[in-house]
């Protein structure tokens, strides 16, 4: 039997419908996209620049100016000097939810396959384009709500404005207004940072047609630039079938020699592979790896071009009514940014094949860090289970014996040229509060004139808040090393008082170059407690000893073992 709605809707008849969206459910949709994270908003226009360069080379300005304290606003601003958006197209670009608007429905190597654009970035109050495009200038803007205003028209783009807004010839300014009363202005330390390092940004900030800076507040410009981790080595490509669709993925593994400490939905991971296909960085996965002892020693790529394939069939057949593919039966890319569709029958395909690969360099990793031990396979779950505890307390203690032996591997006892004048070691820190790290400072006695058997080295500290940081002194006596001829060396400690903050530490000898640390605090890491153990077993399963240190090695055993042995 046929139900009468379903006669309806074939026949035609009934009054037609559509379903309203309020400012509410706006606001729903972009907060449901942007969350509070302005990492995110400076995300979507960052590769809306960057798509509208396309294969050109370019530049693309971040700047956070100063706010005014009166302000109830602190601003977020984006530019670029690509094409800019044509006054018609502006509507269809800017304003409209799911068009098909970037060309990536042409089959060009573009984002925005989602329809979703810039819109979503007024979640944090309001965003405003300023566009330049063949000698015309316009502006559009749009709240959080959905509500805004743009020019009645393109008026000519006089000199003044191309002034004003750093644009010569073409290109967007996009500014983010953000409440202050929702909304908190991230540090410049920590937002460069974050920039560097966010997944969809990777590809932006490693290639060298993108020139990337940031302006915070009225301090100088400086680079934004991805760089490869410490030790990095990448194996040999190897390209896969995903069985039952067309095109080979290319699967390049890469592994460091310390672990990262990073989360698998962290949105600024090192770790993982990262998912691309065309312009776009969907993701960084190891996918069933992602919970194993050793995964925090693996990173590289997939780029599977056959995921925008999909996605435009999808879409294609969505609009004309058509039936879906089976093997295609729903969008492949999440409409919230964050990755791919893991029920997607297509990504679940590219996650077999790419698992077959990583397969052997995960059981590699594990006979190298085992050393050939032999243990049953309790006790082996036990161990891999302590491993994955300590992995970052490793990543974290291990940063500087890093350094120190990389410097020793390379440069030895010789001053070549690669030697600096004066180096700080480590150049970055993290500290907990109530922690105290000691830095190591070396300075080449060839460039000092009279060859002393000690210098003074002045430590100056700009700190914000103030007080969150306290050195160990004002000022760090360097003497000779007996262990590198030709170079003098000495140590300082910083001590972290107060969390979420960070500084700068500049170390200066009149008449030679300047060297700097980077220190950040935070709160203090809660102690994991360890599983107890069923046999007897090393709380780490490797230890790193640096020549001429001592390492305490704690035994792990179960209390009743104790008693009974003693």
């Amino acid at each position: 039997m046929t139900s009468t709605r379903h006669e309806g809707a074939a026949t035609g008849e009934g009054i037609p419908v559509s379903v309203e969206q309020t400012d509410r459910s706006f606001t729903q949709a972009t907060e449901s996209a942007m969350g509070g994270d302005i990492l995110l908003g400076l995300i979507e226009l960052i590769t809306n620049s960057d798509d509208q360069y396309g294969d050109q080379s370019g530049s693309i300005l971040i700047r956070l100016p100063k706010p005014t304290p009166q302000s109830e606003w602190w601003d977020a601003e984006v530019r670029d000097r690509a094409t800019g958006i044509e006054y018609a197209e502006g509507d269809a670009k800017l304003l409209r939810f799911g068009g098909r608007t970037s060309g990536h429905e042409r089959g060009e190597r573009k984002r925005g396959n989602r329809g979703r654009g810039a819109k979503d970035v007024s979640q944090f109050g309001r965003i405003r384009w300023d566009i330049f495009r063949d000698g015309k200038y316009w502006w559009l803007w749009v709240n959080r709500h959905g509500h805004g205003a743009k020019s009645e028209r393109a008026t000519p783009a006089t000199e003044s404005l191309r002034e004003q807004f750093g644009v010569p010839k073409n290109g967007v300014v996009a500014t983010i207004s953000c409440d202050k009363a929702r909304f908190s202005r991230p540090r410049r330390d920590r937002i460069k940072q974050r920039l560097e390092y966010a997944v969809p940004l990777r590809r932006i900030m490693a290639s060298q047609r993108r020139t990337v800076k940031l302006q915070y507040g009225d301090d100088d410009l400086i680079n934004l630039r991805y760089v490869l981790p410490s030790g990095y080595q990448e194996h040999p490509p190897v390209d896969v079938d995903v069985v039952g669709y067309s095109g080979r993925a290319r699967v390049i593994v890469a592994e460091v020699p310390t672990p990262f400490p990073d989360e698998q939905d962290e949105l600024c991971r090192q770790g993982g592979l990262l998912v691309e296909s065309g312009r776009a960085v969907h993701e960084a996965t190891l996918y069933g790896y992602e919970n194993n002892p050793y995964a925090g020693y693996f990173l590289g790529s997939v780029r599977w071009d056959q995921i925008d394939d999909l996605a435009r069939d999808f879409d294609d057949r969505d609009e004309q009514g058509r039936a879906m593919d089976p093997v295609n039966p729903m969008q492949i890319i999440r409409a919230d940014r964050r990755g791919l569709n893991a029920s997607h029958p297509a990504v679940k395909a590219l996650r077999a094949a790419v698992e077959e690969v990583l397969r052997p360099h995960f059981e590699r990793k594990a006979r190298e860090l085992s050393e050939g031990a032999k243990e049953s396979r309790q006790t082996k779950q036990r161990l891999d289970a302590l491993a994955r505890i300590v992995a970052r307390f490793q990543a974290a203690k291990a940063e500087e014996l890093e350094l120190e032996l990389s410097q020793y591997a390379a440069q030895g006892i010789e001053l070549t040229p690669d030697v600096p004048i004066l180096e700080v070691i480590p150049p970055r820190k993290v500290l907990q509060v109530g922690q105290t790290a000691t830095f190591a400072v070396r300075l080449r006695s060839d460039v000092l004139r009279d060859d002393p058997s000690e210098v003074d080295v002045l430590l100056l500290l700009a700190a914000d808040p103030e007080g969150c940081i306290q050195l160990s002194a004002n000022k760090c006596a360097l003497t000779r090393d007996t262990r590198l001829e030709g170079r003098l060396s000495g140590t300082f400690s910083a001590s972290a008082t107060s969390p979420d903050g960070s500084g700068i530490v500049e170390l200066t000898i009149p008449g030679l170059p300047a060297g700097i640390v980077e220190i950040e605090t935070i709160e203090p890491i809660e102690p994991i407690e360890l599983p107890a153990p069923v046999t007897f077993a090393f709380e780490r399963a490797t230890y790193r000893v640096a020549a001429g240190k001592h390492k305490r090695a704690t035994l792990l055993a179960p209390a009743a073992l104790v008693g009974e042995h003693g």
